[in-house]
């Protein structure tokens, strides 16, 4: 059964965490899409990993977390429709999508489908969220109990090592797929 494990990077942050993906206005753009098709033992079969030509503003904030500036989008960038094509091919292969923060990014992808009246390809594939399904793993204090770990921090608690590069999608993706080879060699998934 092939998985996909995707990351986002995005112009800002979305005005609600709540808003459902149908309010696109809501949602920030994609600036850098990236995904791996993995098979059972998280063995990458396929990947991509794309920044898009986005015309719209991209956050001081958003900016400084994963380095992309609308200039570089309009240098490097490729248009989005293309990206998303790429991205479909990859996930009608798949059985199972996987994410850190899987809600953000599912929705923000979501969202960018919507924009432009196409089908979102992940909808009634199986879900896994390593940021929710690892809170007991890594059972990092926070006010309320554990806290969701960041990826850095679940990277850290399976390898014992600082994770480098963060915030590049297709770095995230990779640190991802690091972890889910950790968790299924510790019984945890």
């Amino acid at each position: 059964m092939p998985h996909l494990i995707f990351d986002t990077e995005t112009t800002g942050f979305p005005k609600s965490w709540k808003a459902p993906m149908t309010d696109t206005a809501n949602w920030p753009a994609i600036v850098q899409l990236a995904w791996q098709l993995v098979d059972d033992d998280f063995q990458t079969l396929e990947a991509g990993c794309h920044i898009i030509k986005c015309k719209e503003r991209i956050s001081p904030k958003a900016a400084k977390v994963h380095g992309i500036t609308n200039e570089r989008c309009m240098a490097e960038g490729q248009p989005i429709l293309e990206v998303l094509a790429e991205f479909t091919k990859a996930a009608k292969q798949a059985d199972r999508v996987i994410a850190h923060n899987l809600d953000f990014d599912y929705k923000v992808l979501g969202a960018s489908y919507l924009r432009l009246n196409k089908k979102h390809p992940l909808g009634g594939k199986e879900k896994l969220c390593t940021m929710k399904s690892t809170v007991d793993v890594c059972q990092i204090p926070g006010n309320y109990g554990y806290k969701w770990p960041t990826l850095a921090e679940l990277y850290d608690c399976l390898y014992g090592e600082a994770a480098m590069g963060a915030h590049d999608a297709g770095v995230d993706v990779e640190i991802t797929r690091k972890c889910l080879v950790a968790l299924r060699a510790e019984g945890e998934i």
